[in-house]
This record gives C-alpha cells, sequence and structure tokens, in this order.
C-alpha cells in the first residue's frame, strides 16, 4: 500500500531526551503534549543505560523481549507514530552497539524502563498534517501493522 500527498505540510520536530529518561515513555508524553498523533522517525542518535528488543527468529517468530545492559552506544532508528486502539504507539527499529563493539539490532520494546537514556537521545521526527498511522491486523501477515491513510 502506497499513499501520495503533494503539497502537504510537514512539520520537523527536534527532540532531546535527557539522561534517565526511557526512550519510548518520553517520546510519547511529548507527542501527547504537542497532540501529535502521526509522524515518521527519520533520526535517532544517542546512548542508553540499557535496551530492550525483539527480533527475528529462525522459525520466523519474534523472540522475547531481551535487555541487553550497557552502557551503549545508539548508532541510528527509525520508526512510525501513529495509533493503535485509541492510543499512540511507536512503532522502532534501530542499531546499538556495546563498550566491546558488538552490535545488535531489532524492534524496542515500550516497556517502563527497558531504554534508559544515558547522556542524551537526540531525535528528528516528521509530522505531516495529511497522512495518519492507524495499526490494524494484517491477515497475510499475522500482524497489526500500520497503515498509512489520507486525512
Amino acid at each position: 500500500m502506497s499513499i501520495e500527498v503533494k503539497d502537504n505540510k510537514i512539520s520537523l520536530w527536534c527532540i532531546r531526551i535527557e539522561p534517565g529518561e526511557d526512550l519510548l515513555n518520553s517520546l510519547k508524553s511529548i507527542f501527547i503534549k504537542a497532540n501529535i498523533t502521526n509522524g515518521i522517525i527519520v533520526s535517532c542518535i544517542g546512548s542508553l543505560r540499557h535496551a530492550t528488543l525483539i527480533f527475528l527468529q529462525k522459525n520466523f517468530k519474534y523472540s522475547q523481549p531481551t535487555r541487553i545492559n550497557g552502557p551503549l552506544e545508539f548508532l541510528s532508528a527509525q520508526g512510525t507514530i501513529g495509533i493503535d486502539n485509541d492510543k499512540i504507539s511507536i512503532h522502532l527499529h534501530g542499531i546499538i552497539s556495546d563498550h566491546d563493539m558488538c552490535v545488535y539490532g531489532g524492534h524496542f520494546v515500550d516497556d517502563e524502563d527497558g531504554n534508559l537514556v544515558f547522556a542524551t537521545m537526540e531525535i528528528c521526527v516528521l509530522v505531516p498534517e495529511d497522512i495518519s498511522f492507524i495499526k490494524q491486523y494484517d491477515d497475510k501477515t499475522g500482524f497489526k501493522i500500520f497503515n498509512p491513510n489520507k486525512r
């Protein structure tokens, strides 16, 4: 599925999350206060005390949440912000490395303190006015997936 919207208005949000705050919970709080219900995370870098990820396994199923202890460099992430059951949901995939330079990647799990910031997280989010992302069940995959919709 693809949606094209020409001449739409897109705002850019540049966000910094401070030490000790949880990455996903802090983002949700910012979006709720700003009444942002959809967006595209185009850049996310920084460091974490620890991270909680899920990832695809050889059997094509997702792992249980896996905690990776830090300190961790947060090398890159991209994602989608949308609505799931009338609540803001963040679908964030990214790459981190530990003190031995081992690299891990996957889907960051929304947990109370699953992704605590170490020094900083710097995030850029595009917020389109004319597109919304609604999470819906997909028969082909068996997962709830964000679908773009024109507003």
